[in-house]
């Protein structure tokens, strides 16, 4: 049985119970508030999230902020609360090369315009290999998937091959 973010949260809860602790979502995001403004390092969970995860209700996709205040709860490394909730570890921040200042308005555009088809690519890429295998047992969901991603970068093939001329 795989391990969630209820599973780690429970955890946490069942941790501090056990020294005396108050264990509610409300303390337990208190708690994490305390602590990232002491040692700040991107965590944030407010009590009504920690609350629906704890009762297995929480129906969004939770945000890295949200994983690292179960993973530091929990007492477990970062690695394992992002492989429970199924969302992939971040990267370090996307920063353009010295010099993207520079660009018009008309560039900037375009970069961006590609940057989001990346963006939405890599998203429906990560959902689709967080899937169970009974999900796409049949194949229709994968079928869908690879779909919606070519649907999501037709726009800017046509865009870029438009402009090309016909070898001939």
């Amino acid at each position: 049985m795989s391990v969630n973010l209820r599973d780690l949260l429970q955890r946490a809860v069942d941790q501090r119970e056990a020294k005396g602790l108050r264990a509610t979502g409300r303390s337990l995001a208190a708690e994490v508030g305390k602590e990232e403004a002491v040692r700040p390092r991107g965590m944030a969970i407010n009590y009504t999230t920690a609350s629906s995860i704890l009762k297995g209700k929480y129906g969004s996709r939770p945000t890295p902020e949200t994983i690292r205040a179960v993973a530091w709860l929990a007492g477990v490394k970062e690695e394992e609360a992002f492989a429970a909730a199924k969302h992939p570890i971040p990267g370090e921040p996307f920063t353009l090369p010295d010099g993207a200042d520079e660009l018009e308005p008309g560039e900037r555009k375009a970069i961006f315009a590609v940057v989001q088809q990346f963006v939405a690519q890599r998203r429906e890429i990560n959902r689709l290999t967080s899937l169970d295998t009974s999900e796409v047992a049949d194949g229709d969901a994968l079928d869908t998937a690879v779909d919606r991603v070519s649907l999501a970068l037709s726009p800017e093939i046509k865009n870029r091959n438009q402009g090309r001329k016909k070898p001939g």
